[in-house]
């Protein structure tokens, strides 16, 4: 207010000019007052406040969702593979016909080590006998595993209703996962719908990039979209990621410009690409 009532007072004079130097000059005045100190202090903490609210968006939630995601693949796979060396003592068949870790946990909680050799008609099983008190800790191990295989797929679902509602085109081209994967690379949308196409098909696969810069090794062809079904399911699988990391770049301008959906026409278009 002080400033305004003094430029106020200058524009007056028709022969006065306000050259920003002369702001400059009345607003140092106007600081010479401790209130006006302490006013300005309080409205720029409440800008910055209003700054750092406003910078957190839904992609960042999402590239901490999925982040979390992948941590717990890590640890379930490490808490899985010591489960199954645990119970292989106990039932060392059960162990070995269920390759898969979470079939298997779940075959032991609904499966006594008596009912499946019975139902695989097993006579002589080769499972040592445990006391109550160490099967009661094998079984609680065994049960705390299955709920983290719950969570992980509760997550998952949290995930993709995010990447539905936020990221609409992406999540129908890329999926759910790997379009939060590609997001978290890049870092936000706003930085994913600025990459070029050919950026994006290499996100993922920094460190073989840098080793081909620095070393001379040969170029890597795609990132995170090689487990893409369109990619994986193709033989020339260079072309096939640029193929769909074109897609995957107009989805995220769309998507970060909240333009209509297109999401169904760019997959279309690039399963045809793929076909041709």
């Amino acid at each position: 207010v002080y400033l305004d009532d003094r430029m106020q007072a200058v524009k007056a004079d028709p022969n006065a000019t306000t050259p920003p130097k002369e702001k400059v000059r009345i607003a140092l005045e106007a600081l010479k007052d401790a209130k006006n100190q302490k006013l300005l202090r309080d409205l720029n903490i409440i800008e910055t406040k209003k700054a750092v609210k406003n910078a957190i968006h839904a992609d960042q939630t999402i590239i901490q969702l999925v982040n979390h995601i992948e941590e717990l693949d890590k640890m379930m796979n490490n808490v899985a593979k010591r489960a199954r060396e645990w119970y292989g003592y106990y039932s060392p068949e059960q162990e070995h016909l269920i390759r898969d870790h979470e079939e298997f946990i779940k075959d032991v909680i609904s499966t006594s080590r008596d009912e499946f050799l019975a139902k695989h008609k097993i006579t002589n099983g080769m499972g040592v006998e445990i006391s109550p008190e160490e099967k009661s800790a094998l079984l609680a191990m065994i049960n705390m595993t299955h709920t983290l295989y719950e969570y992980r797929l509760a997550q998952d679902a949290a995930l993709q209703k995010l990447m539905e509602t936020f990221a609409r085109n992406v999540c129908t081209v890329a999926g759910h996962k790997i379009g939060a994967k590609l997001l978290s690379h890049a870092g936000s949308l706003q930085r994913l719908a600025t990459l070029p196409a050919s950026t994006i098909q290499l996100l993922g696969a920094e460190k073989a990039l840098f080793r081909h810069i620095r070393t001379g090794a040969k170029s890597p062809k795609h990132g995170l979209i090689i487990k893409h079904t369109l990619v994986s399911s193709t033989r020339d699988k260079g072309r096939a990621a640029r193929v769909l990391a074109d897609k995957i770049a107009i989805a995220a301008r769309v998507d970060y410009f909240k333009g209509e959906f297109v999401g169904d026409r760019l997959r279309k278009e690039a399963e045809e690409r793929m076909k041709k």
